[in-house]
């Protein structure tokens, strides 16, 4: 018999395919067997298989654990790291699935059931089933600590997996099944609304955090500023008074001809009537505290 076809889906899976496929592609029982007997399949769980030589991979691994649970699709963590979001691991791998009254358990992942997994939940990236960035975000909401789930908010939202409108449409969409974690993110959302944009870097977002920890939260980012003649753009400017903070990175504000264009810059901004306050990549990291009182001393 051809197999043809089947060899075709399972390339396309990174060499895996079920039981299913098998049979709605022509392969018999028999047929199966005696592939499973002279080693040109392989055998990974009881309804996923592999073609034999088929160099193993993060992806296949992801991919075998979807398909060894029906209607599966890669979440949580997992999700997070196919979507290359910072700080997880593709494993162990997690997997989500519709709440049956069957729920059958599998070897390959850590299975979660969900009474809420419509299609637009699901994507595929890289050719693996996974859960949308939105609803990665919102799986992960009561599982990483309270402080860092701001910061993975807005590292989706500035690498474009997800816009303000999708997330607060997602809020709305799983607020009425009181999931766990929704308050965590209706606070974090407030302060986000649609048209909020995240910021460009994770320096940025902690300096905004330590500057938010003594109630200064009229500080707008990347804002464009100069007259007649435009000065440039600076990382944050005070909406209440004529306040510029520059956030000086390591990588782009250490060389001496960086240093020579910061002064430059820093002088034309005075001469349009701005007080700059530059503030030290090392002491944002390592000493939040020198940052707060310089901050303070400014608005003083």
């Amino acid at each position: 018999m051809d197999h043809h076809h089947i060899l075709e889906v399972a390339a396309a899976q990174y060499g895996v395919f079920t039981r299913a496929q098998a049979a709605a592609h022509g392969v018999t029982r028999s047929a199966l067997r005696n592939r499973l007997a002279t080693g040109s399949w392989e055998r990974v769980s009881s309804t996923v298989f592999r073609v034999a030589g088929t160099p193993p991979s993060p992806e296949q691994q992801a991919m075998t654990a979807a398909l060894d649970v029906a209607g599966g699709v890669v979440s949580h963590e997992s999700s997070a790291a196919i979507w290359q979001l910072p700080g997880f691991r593709l494993t162990p791998i997690h997997v989500v699935r519709e709440l049956t009254p069957t729920q059958t358990p599998s070897a390959l992942s850590t299975v979660h059931s969900s009474t809420h997994l419509p299609p637009g939940h699901r994507c595929v990236q890289y050719g693996i089933p996974v859960t949308t960035p939105a609803r990665t975000l919102f799986d992960l909401a009561s599982r990483v600590h309270p402080l860092g789930l701001p910061r993975l908010v807005d590292a989706a939202w500035s690498m474009r997996l997800v816009t303000g409108r999708a997330l607060h449409a997602a809020l709305e969409d799983h607020a009425e099944r009181g999931r766990p974690g929704i308050q965590l993110m209706r606070e974090i959302l407030t302060d986000r609304p649609a048209d909020h944009r995240p910021p460009d870097s994770n320096l940025e977002a902690r300096f905004q955090e330590i500057a938010h920890s003594i109630g200064l939260t009229s500080l707008r980012r990347q804002v464009d500023l100069g007259g007649d003649v435009w000065v440039g753009r600076v990382d944050f400017v005070d909406d209440r008074q004529p306040l510029v903070v520059e956030v000086d990175s390591e990588r782009f504000h250490g060389s001496l001809s960086d240093q020579q264009a910061d002064e430059a810059r820093r002088q034309a901004l005075i001469d349009a009537g701005f007080v700059v306050l530059r503030i030290a990549e090392f002491d944002i990291w390592h000493r939040p505290a020198v940052v707060r009182d310089q901050l303070r001393a400014a608005f003083r």
